[in-house]
């Protein structure tokens, strides 16, 4: 299958399965000797990958292939729930389909296409690299780190290059191909849930008094916004929720009236804080690790309620740490 990045504005969009088409979960390295021996003799054999598990040349070689697979499904439980650290090979397994995050010959501008496949084998290895110095080797990754994804088999870093995600040799590399990438923690919520403020999603800030969006960009900082809501919001209106549990640590689940929040900004990656002077700014995230009450904010309820926040309630944001509410007023 084929990948394609999705921007947040894509995300903002769409309906809640595009936030799980987007799930990876990742895999220690598993061997895939048989695999890649069974793959081997069909190819030999011309016979078809459907043919294969009952076909009397193939069938042997099939069953040895299972039996590998089932050890790496108990070597991933074994695995479960440890650090991941810079250095190690995972696999990047696409959780919606089943398929591994993988390199292929198949050119692509500027590098190789990657792929989704059922059985990469070592396609599907990628090593974990640092993408800043003060990262080594070793140590824990983190979420929210800038890293690296290195194929094994051709030393190739994993790369965005205009909606296409290719493999590109480090040297080949230019100022639009990004081979910088985050992870994020992701935790999902009951399908069924529906109109319902959850962790991780892609929001506007609608102020209704004023028909204006909260928006942000480097030049202007944050400032209001005249618009209409829905799917036709502008880039720099769009903003992140992270549902704060503890610092560095952030939930996908359902949000609730009395729980604590981040608004990261898509477009630029920063932090919506507000100062001890009470200025309304964007900072970076390591100004917000720095203090961490200056992008902490709560919501309060129009009317008094509780239990979960829906995206049809409106709500007045409350910044934490100086108790202030944001304030929007029409001029002109």
């Amino acid at each position: 299958g084929t990948v394609e990045p999705l921007t947040y504005k894509d995300i903002a969009a769409a309906d809640g399965s595009v936030h799980n088409a987007a799930v990876f979960q990742l895999q220690a390295q598993a061997t895939w000797t048989r695999l890649q021996a069974y793959k081997t003799l069909l190819e030999q054999s011309g016979i078809d990958m459907l043919e294969g598990p009952m076909h009397t040349e193939t069938r042997a070689a099939y069953l040895d292939a299972e039996a590998e697979r089932i050890l790496n499904q108990q070597e991933m439980a074994r695995m479960e729930g440890r650090a991941i650290r810079y250095g190690a090979v995972v696999q990047l397994l696409h959780v919606s389909s089943g398929s591994y995050l993988s390199t292929s010959r198949q050119a692509a501008a500027g590098g190789n296409l990657v792929t989704l496949d059922r059985e990469a084998g070592e396609a599907g290895y990628w090593r974990v690299m640092p993408r800043l110095r003060v990262h080594n080797e070793g140590s824990k990754v983190r979420t929210g780190d800038p890293l690296l994804l290195v194929a094994l088999e051709a030393q190739h870093c994993l790369a965005l290059s205009g909606r296409s995600l290719i493999s590109i040799d480090p040297a080949q590399a230019t100022d639009s191909t990004n081979t910088g990438f985050r992870l994020r923690l992701y935790r999902s919520i009951a399908e069924e849930v529906v109109g319902v403020l959850a962790g991780g999603k892609a929001c506007t800030l609608f102020h209704k008094e004023i028909d204006a969006f909260i928006v942000a960009d480097a030049a202007s900082g944050v400032r209001m916004l005249a618009g209409t809501t829905g799917p036709d919001a502008p880039v720099n209106a769009i903003w992140q929720l992270l549902h704060d549990e503890e610092p560095g640590r952030y939930s996908g689940g359902v949000c609730q009236w009395g729980g604590r929040f981040r608004l990261r900004h898509a477009a630029t990656g920063c932090y919506l804080a507000v100062r001890a002077s009470m200025e309304i700014a964007l900072v970076h995230a390591t100004e917000s690790l720095d203090d961490l009450e200056l992008t902490l904010f709560k919501f309060v309820p129009q009317y008094p309620m509780a239990g979960q926040i829906l995206t049809s309630h409106f709500l007045r944001v409350v910044h934490v740490g100086t108790s202030a509410f944001l304030h929007a007023e029409a001029r002109g």
